[in-house]
């Protein structure tokens, strides 16, 4: 069985190409014989890799697919197992599923209709007015045309797919509904880069007079539900000092409320970081914030990166939404301190507390880092995705 990995990646390469380097590495050394394809609008990174190609494409969606195919026709004589993370449905893609369908598997993060949705739902004058003055109007036309097509081509592409694979359970369920059959019955969540030594803190102290938290956006959503710590901190009337590192990029809805708030002084804002600045900062901190607010998607289940990732580093987590792999480890369990799923502002109180009984419970974050590499790393991950991938290659339908 040969698999080709692809990617369409119309950002900077350099957090992309290290997730799909190290999950082709995995596979290849778990048996996989499995070839790597970007296919993106900025070619500027040049592949170190062997098993890794990439094309560059036009803003036209269209010739995205007919990139691929090239590809395929010039280096398969048999169509390989497709498989790529699920890419928003037009008629461009239900062309390519008309011809290969049989041989695809996507991979879906997230009910996709409801967040593109999203962008709508919390939409409100003051954003719509922002973006005609600062010229991103564009940006909303492009998100009502991407909603737009996947209602109208979504359910036709997965109806004629192979497979799929969801993160979450309740992903899984959705994706089964919009495709009328069984398609996607196999669910395996995100995996951490664990091929890479990750530093981890000594240990978790007790909070007595500060409270330094992280949080890390890749790419700013409002399901983040950054907001609700944002407003915790207001709220708070206790003695500890709270500090939220904030790390990536911003809504501007976000700077709006902390200035509205005086709160600058509480929101260190750090911008964008690389992997080793990122590490630095995690071990200076009590907690990490994960996503508070999924449930705006509105999503119950998730299987977020960042919550992983802190993980791996001995961090205690900050979250909004169930994480059935991590909520079900009965050592993992003990490091998270969980909120309701709503638009409430979070209790701080009630955090450092939580925080001041994982300081005693003598579970230290190297134990906590172990058992994340066991469980999220992505050696384990590629074993579990070529299982599926066999599986899926072996079966007449998606009965399996």
């Amino acid at each position: 069985m040969k698999i080709l990995f692809v990617a369409i990646a119309d950002m900077g390469l350099k957090g992309v190409f290290a997730k799909i380097t190290a999950t082709i590495d995995a596979l290849q050394n778990s048996g996989a014989q499995v070839h790597g394809l970007i296919v993106s609008s900025d070619k500027q990174s040049e592949v170190k890799h062997g098993s890794i190609d990439i094309i560059g494409f036009s803003k036209n969606k269209k010739t995205i697919f007919q990139e691929i195919e090239s590809f395929i026709n010039a280096n398969y004589q048999e169509c390989p197992l497709i498989y790529f993370r699920y890419p928003l449905a037009d008629k461009y893609l239900l062309e390519f599923v008309k011809k290969y369908g049989s041989r695809i598997v996507f991979e879906h993060n997230t009910i996709e209709e409801n967040e593109l949705q999203l962008y709508f739902k919390y939409y409100k004058l003051k954003d719509f007015l922002y973006n005609l003055r600062h010229f991103n109007f564009s940006d909303l036309l492009m998100n009502y045309r991407l909603l737009l097509n996947e209602r109208k081509y979504g359910s036709k592409v997965l109806h004629l797919t192979k497979a799929g694979i969801g993160v979450t359970a309740e992903i899984s369920e959705y994706e089964n509904k919009r495709a009328g059959k069984m398609y996607c019955n196999q669910v395996i969540g995100n995996a951490v880069l664990s091929n890479l030594t990750p530093k981890i803190k000594n240990n978790i102290e007790k909070i007595e007079n500060k409270l330094t938290c992280i949080f890390i956006a890749g790419h700013a959503n409002n399901w983040h539900g950054i907001d609700r710590a944002i407003c915790g901190i207001k709220n708070y009337k206790g003695k500890v000092k709270i500090r939220i590192i904030y790390v990536g990029t911003i809504l501007h809805t976000v700077k709006e409320m902390v200035k509205s708030l005086d709160l600058a002084g509480s929101i260190d804002f750090v911008g964008i970081c690389d992997r080793e600045q990122i590490e630095q900062l995690i071990l200076k901190s009590d907690i990490g914030i994960s996503t508070l607010a999924l449930h705006r998607i509105p999503l119950v289940q998730g299987s977020v990166l960042k919550t992983r990732e802190y993980l791996l580093h001995g961090l205690p987590i900050l979250i909004g939404y169930e994480d059935q792999e991590v909520e079900r480890d009965e050592l993992l369990s003990k490091y998270l301190v969980k909120v309701k799923a709503n638009d409430e502002a979070i209790d701080f109180e009630k955090v450092i507390n939580a925080l001041n009984e994982i300081s005693l419970s003598g579970i230290t974050p190297a134990q906590i880092s172990r058992k994340s590499c066991e469980e999220f790393g992505i050696k384990a991950k590629a074993a579990e995705l070529k299982r599926i991938f066999e599986k899926i290659n072996n079966a007449d339908d998606i009965k399996i």
